[in-house]
């Protein structure tokens, strides 16, 4: 492998040198050439892996080179202050993406996808583990699932012991002087301690809310035995494969403190639940756990990601348990564990199956706990000088913890065109000639590498939504964090929230600010171009870049108009065949979806007359051949063209017995979660995304601008009417 990277920097250097030495007219061909062959490829090979993702990494990076080598010698003018001021900070945003994009082709240069399986024939021989499942204020079915799944993971029984951490009811809490806060604890502590008591699980709870989660874990840490410890949210229930696919690395490499697994969810984040994009694209988080964790690997610099983890008792021992000085103790953990010469690895297998938040206001607020826990460790172990780190895991660390900074470039992007329309600033020095022959060849070379790593995994414009939508919170976060590295505090992110209508969501206003800002930014820009005729290269320019984002954000409104959340249970999709039973008479069907409340499956028409209400039975076998009989009460029927839809509930689903069983036919099988992932994992081209979510933003996105211009007329009306008021009615002067 080294002499192979080794080769191929050499045929680049000497690829490069060649080419820089022609003359300006044909550089500027030469990035078009390039530039358009990296398109092309990119839409043709995206996430290709091996010697085609070196050459197209070297091929692109001489674009770029090229592009830098002009940009930072003929495109920087002094004018006035206000024009160097707003050219130099346009200048930090693109060296900032220029910086990310170089960690990004070296961090994921290279994925890796283990296979391991353990084999439990030698039983004697398999170390010992622990699961702890941290909780704090969740709800008690979500908290009941997820010590089932545990329970139902395949390993010996004497080998496994599963513990319930709980800190919403701890002594402090249990004797709290708030009434409210210590009757809710009591009864807590009493229903979490007899379903533990129960099932064979151990509830474990401690005397104060010290360190948050990081406190939580040592607590128990101190209070069990196991070779090697599974941490679990208490909101992500763990496939009954998950040992089988992690323990054997353990048995392989002593030296080895982790193995991550996905985080994998059965909802749709906010974005995907008001665009209706579940189905059909490629989950926000999936090019973290998707490329960017097996690209890690290969440095070995992959790191813990607070649960669907299995973690080695010895080596947390020597780093002292779980760290908690930042309020993301698992990279702050995991960086000090490869400082101490401890190996890691990541299976990206998804083996758990979690929630994710499904308003914007409880999913900004877990970005903006990651920002400022990786903005802590930068501060409090800056990767540049930790002993013990190697130096590509210095880089590696570094593109994680530099990539929270994207705020600033984000609004940097989005507002800067605005200062030339508007005041004529001199942004960036450069003729319409050589936009169109230097920078958009660069422009479409970034993208293109964008597309070509994480294709599969992320569709074009989607970061540009994500990041957009956080960057506005996330940048006084990290403001706030660099003055006060000590004040993050762990906050711990809601869980089952419900929605009962439609609405804008709250943290909308500012984005309605800025569309509207950008859209008379185009209006002003276009009357500017019909008057201002020696601008009209630069105007035409910044109006193209303005109306960019002014779709970027028209997409944004389609995402904030938040829609109705009330479903108990989230439904998944499901596949295999099951048996149907009614009576005497048993037929064959089809799983189409299932949740913890039901199962939707498909019968062929004429099989049997079915109703609503009926009861029925459903018979079915998992490929680790355990078997399934459940009650079922039908809902609902729909006819489909060859086949009846029949959406049934589960019945006795009270009876622990029965949902244990339930926990096991829905979560058990971690191939259902792989089927899913790839059936979303298809690249589509820049043109295919922008058809697909105009289609399925606008009407939201319309939607969402009435809403808002009724609440601000609504607002103006009332304004108005305490003003009429006041001035009919005004209060006497005081003498």
């Amino acid at each position: 492998m080294l002499l192979k990277i080794i080769f191929l920097l050499l045929f680049f250097v000497f690829f490069w040198v060649s080419l820089s030495h022609l003359p300006y007219g044909l550089e500027s061909f030469n990035l078009i050439f390039f530039s358009s062959i990296l398109f092309f490829w990119a839409q043709k090979r995206s996430g290709k892996e091996g010697l085609e993702r070196y050459i197209f990494s070297f091929l692109a990076l001489y674009v770029i080179v090229k592009y830098w080598s002009w940009r930072l010698t003929e495109t920087i003018t002094f004018y006035s202050i206000p024009d160097f001021i707003s050219c130099l900070v346009l200048l930090l945003a693109e060296l900032y993406s220029l910086l990310m994009l170089i960690l990004s082709i070296f961090s994921c240069i290279q994925p890796i996808n283990r296979s391991l399986t353990l084999k439990l024939e030698e039983e004697n021989n398999l170390p010992t583990v622990d699961v702890f499942i941290p909780t704090y204020n969740e709800p008690f079915d979500i908290i009941k699932a997820t010590v089932l799944g545990a329970l139902n993971i395949i390993y010996p029984k004497n080998k496994i012991k599963v513990h319930l951490l709980d800190d919403g009811a701890t002594l402090e809490k249990r004797n709290s002087k708030d009434l409210t806060e210590r009757t809710k604890a009591l009864l807590r502590y009493k229903e979490l301690k007899t379903f533990c008591e129960t099932i064979g699980a151990r509830y474990l709870t401690r005397e104060k809310n010290i360190y948050a989660k990081a406190g939580n874990l040592n607590e128990a840490f101190k209070k069990s035995s196991g070779d090697l410890i599974a941490v679990f949210d208490c909101d992500h229930v763990p496939a009954k494969d998950f040992l089988l696919h992690t323990v054997p690395y353990f048995m392989k490499d002593p030296k080895l403190f982790v193995v991550q697994t996905p985080h994998f969810f059965i909802n749709p984040d906010p974005v995907e639940k008001n665009l209706r994009v579940f189905y059909a694209a490629p989950s926000e988080n999936e090019m973290f756990y998707r490329e960017i964790q097996p690209g890690l690997d290969f440095w070995n610099s992959s790191f813990f990601c607070g649960s669907a983890a299995l973690l080695s008792r010895s080596a947390l021992e020597k780093a002292g348990g779980f760290l908690g000085k930042t309020v993301t103790e698992d990279a702050e953990t995991s960086i000090n564990l490869h400082a101490l010469g401890f190996n890691s690895a990541y299976v990206s297998r998804p083996l758990i199956c979690g929630l994710t938040p499904e308003t914007f206001l409880s999913f900004v607020k877990q970005r903006i706990r990651w920002a400022q826990g990786m903005i802590q460790i930068f501060l409090f172990y800056n990767p540049l000088f930790k002993k013990g780190l190697k130096w590509y895991q210095k880089l590696c660390y570094y593109n994680c913890i530099l990539f929270w900074f994207f705020g600033f470039a984000r609004l940097v992007f989005l507002l800067a065109p605005l200062f030339f329309i508007f005041f004529n600033f001199h942004i960036y020095n450069a003729s319409l000639k050589q936009i169109l022959l230097i920078t958009l060849p660069y422009v479409i070379t970034v993208l293109s590498v964008d597309h070509f790593l994480f294709g599969k995994v992320r569709w074009p414009f989607f970061s540009e939504i994500y990041e957009t939508i956080t960057s506005i919170f996330i940048l006084p976060a990290l403001i706030k964090t660099f003055l006060s590295p000590e004040k993050p505090r762990f906050i711990v992110t809601p869980k089952k929230e419900e929605l009962y209508k439609d609405a804008l969501s709250p943290l909308s206003k500012p984005f309605y600010i800025l569309f509207f800002l950008l859209f008379m930014a185009v209006l002003w820009g276009i009357k500017r171009y019909i008057y201002d005729i020696p601008h009209r290269g630069t105007l035409l320019v910044t109006i193209t870049w303005s109306l960019f984002n002014c779709l970027i954000l028209f997409w944004i409104l389609g995402a904030l108009y938040e829609r109705r959340q009330l479903r108990k249970f989230h439904r998944a999709k499901a596949f295999g065949k099951i048996s149907i039973q009614i009576g005497e008479h048993t037929v064959p069907g089809t799983l189409k979806d299932l949740s913890l409340s039901g199962v939707g499956f498909l019968l062929s028409k004429g099989n049997l007359q079915i109703k609503p209400g009926d009861i029925l039975k459903i018979l079915a076998k998992d490929r680790f051949n355990e078997h399934f009989c459940f009650k079922v009460i039908v809902k609902r029927i729909e006819e489909k063209e060859e086949a009846l839809l029949i959406g049934v509930e589960f019945l006795d689903i009270e009876n622990l017995n029965v949902f244990k069983k339930i926990v096991s036919f829905v979560y058990g099988d971690s191939e259902r979660w792989v089927r899913f992932l790839e059936e979303k994992e298809k690249p589509l081209s820049f043109l295919k995304v922008f058809i697909f979510l105009t289609r399925y933003a606008s009407l939201w996105s319309i939607k969402g601008i009435y809403e808002f211009w009724k609440e601000i007329l609504s607002s103006l009306k009332r304004v108005l009417g305490q003003t009429c008021k006041f001035l009919r009615n005004p209060r006497p002067t005081l003498c």
